[in-house]
């Protein structure tokens, strides 16, 4: 069955892209090595080391220094689980915990839907008691550069890759 399913891909595609070269490993040996045009492109952030120091990110992005800061970078979508980590900052603070959660990331697409997503996220904060707590950087291009302005980075997401 698998293998049917790698000749039709294999046959019909004109690209096969895998996100990691893991994926391209394991891809290959699926396919016994039968596989055109199979390219690794990374989703993610380059790794390199951010420009600023965390004093610096958290004074370009208004975080007080002294503040617990739980970061997220993700897009505004459900599979995202964004809401996971309100309701976890909302028990955190119920028990005595003093969380900031920052999140970076924008609407994947400016759609009715995700905007209701968006908007129902900022009700849900309201209703848990802690949008005070949360600071929504929106989109940005220097991500990499201010995260460290997080001192714990969560990654909530319900189903990834």
């Amino acid at each position: 069955m698998l293998r049917s399913l790698l000749w039709i891909i294999n046959s019909c595609s004109s690209h096969v892209i895998a996100v990691s070269q893991a994926i391209e490993k394991q891809y290959r040996e699926w396919s016994f090595g039968k596989c055109k045009h199979l390219h690794t492109v990374y989703l993610g952030t380059p790794l390199r080391k951010p420009c600023y120091t965390r004093e610096e990110a958290r004074r370009i992005t208004n975080i007080p220094k002294d503040a617990k800061v739980l970061v997220n970078v993700s897009a505004i979508e459900p599979i995202k689980g964004i809401d996971i980590a309100i309701r976890a900052l909302a028990e955190l603070k119920s028990r005595g915990y003093d969380f900031l959660f920052v999140h970076i990331g924008g609407l994947r697409s400016e759609t009715a839907e995700h905007r209701a997503y968006e908007d129902w996220l900022h009700a849900l904060a309201k209703e848990q008691g802690v949008e005070d707590r949360i600071v929504w950087l929106g989109h940005r291009n220097d991500v990499q550069d201010i995260l460290p302005i997080g001192d714990i980075y969560i990654h909530p997401s319900r189903n990834e890759g």
